[in-house]
């Protein structure tokens, strides 16, 4: 089970099917530290009101840690996300992945400059599901990168489970970051409740390399602050 889960999308996005309450609740239930809302940034047309950001308190600070935060999207302006500035004072985490919203059959140099881009021109902690066999990229060029920047290489349970990629290509990613000493967070990408926290799919991975906890930034919430601080 994920100590705290980074990556989860609550009804205001178009795809997920719960309140930011619910999402708590379960959260505390199955015994995490921390939890991320990371709903969808504006390109996607999400449903988040500005009031969640900027009055919205976590009614169980007492049991979990609450992260504000947003799934950002590429613009069309090289080096830019969507982002608003208003929300930028109580944004915690800030999540950056390719969506529908991106141009397809750009290639593979084309998809891997946007990111390096983005990242290099705005304050970013992770780069969420980056296998996504629409907008393939460079993984050598991208975990240098992410590694010098301090950014980390979401490893998507659910991508997996809904079997958008296969075990052995997140293999391939977690082995690349290894050799670049590149930082990765395990994620659930949670659309439903049931899917808080859950790592089972990724785990297994872990273990059968060996990966070093240090390069985990997500697995105790004290890591978790320092790696979102920095």
């Amino acid at each position: 089970m994920i100590n705290c889960d980074l990556h989860t999308h609550t009804s205001y996005s178009q795809c997920g099917c719960h309140s930011v309450l619910e999402m708590l609740q379960f959260a505390i239930q199955k015994g995490l530290k921390a939890i991320a809302i990371t709903d969808h940034g504006p390109m996607l047309k999400p449903r988040t009101p500005s009031t969640f950001f900027d009055r919205f308190e976590n009614p169980y600070n007492d049991k979990i840690h609450f992260f504000k935060g947003m799934e950002c999207n590429y613009s069309k302006e090289k080096g830019k996300i969507d982002l608003p500035e208003e929300y930028k004072p109580y944004i915690d985490v800030i999540l950056l992945g390719f969506h529908f919203n991106t141009p397809h059959q750009l290639g593979i140099k084309q998809y891997t400059d946007l990111l390096l881009q983005a990242i290099d021109s705005n304050k970013v902690h992770v780069i969420t599901h980056p296998i996504d066999h629409n907008f393939p990229l460079d993984f050598n060029e991208v975990a240098k990168f992410c590694a010098q920047k301090n950014v980390a290489l979401e490893l998507n349970n659910s991508k997996i489970e809904l079997k958008l990629i296969t075990p052995q290509e997140q293999r391939k990613l977690i082995e690349i970051c290894l050799k670049h000493n590149c930082p990765m967070v395990v994620d659930s990408d949670a659309h439903t409740v049931n899917q808080i926290g859950d790592d089972t799919l990724i785990m297994p991975l872990l273990n059968e390399l060996h990966v070093p906890p240090e390069l985990i930034i997500n697995t105790t919430l004290e890591k978790t602050l320092n790696f979102l601080k920095k």
